[in-house]
């Protein structure tokens, strides 16, 4: 008869392969999409691009007013298109940024942060959804202090329901998150 103790050590060794072993990578080779979580790669593929262009207004997401930002329909589309043949083969963000600009569709500094934001949000994505798999409902927030909304969430305790709603906070953000133990007060919720 199986051990329960060993069964439950090797699915959490499982997951924690897979969360930190892509870090370890991410960490010691360059991000790279070989190195995705599965759950954030599908993530990608599922809904990768979907809000380049897009502006959260009163918290619904609208095409973006501001004409130097706002891109049509069909140039997400292609850009979700450059993402998934990105994942596919395994670019890193920076060659992605480089096809972004080579197509056409951005200039260098545009290109750059979408790649930066949809590897952010895809990645988020995946560790949220490995760790809500695992069971944990809340997670520790990481941010910068590049603005008040960033600083103003960093360290704290969400529910897993508040990460998966805020992945990023902004075009090239930095947030991520890790597994945080049921003791901890949840301080950021829906």
């Amino acid at each position: 008869m199986p051990d329960p103790a060993v069964e439950f050590i090797d699915d959490v060794m499982g997951a924690l392969k897979t969360i930190y072993g892509a870090a370890g990578q991410d960490a010691v080779n360059g991000i790279s999409f070989d190195f995705l979580d599965p759950l954030a790669e599908k993530y990608g593929q599922e809904r990768g691009a979907e809000l380049v262009g897009m502006k959260n207004v009163d918290g619904q997401w609208v095409s973006n007013p501001n004409a130097d930002w706002a891109i049509s329909q069909t140039t997400r589309d292609r850009t979700n298109e450059m993402l998934q043949e990105a994942m596919s083969e395994g670019w890193s963000p920076q060659k992605f940024a480089e096809r972004l600009e080579e197509s056409g569709l951005y200039g260098d500094a545009r290109a750059e942060m979408i790649a930066r934001t949809e590897v952010a949000i895809a990645q988020s994505k995946g560790q949220i959804q490995t760790m809500r798999e695992a069971g944990y409902d809340r997670v520790y927030v990481y941010d910068s202090d590049y603005d008040e909304e960033c600083a103003a969430v960093d360290g704290k305790v969400a529910s897993i329901a508040w990460a998966d709603a805020n992945p990023v906070a902004h075009p090239s953000c930095v947030r991520s998150f890790s597994s945080a133990p049921e003791d901890e007060p949840i301080e950021l919720d829906l």
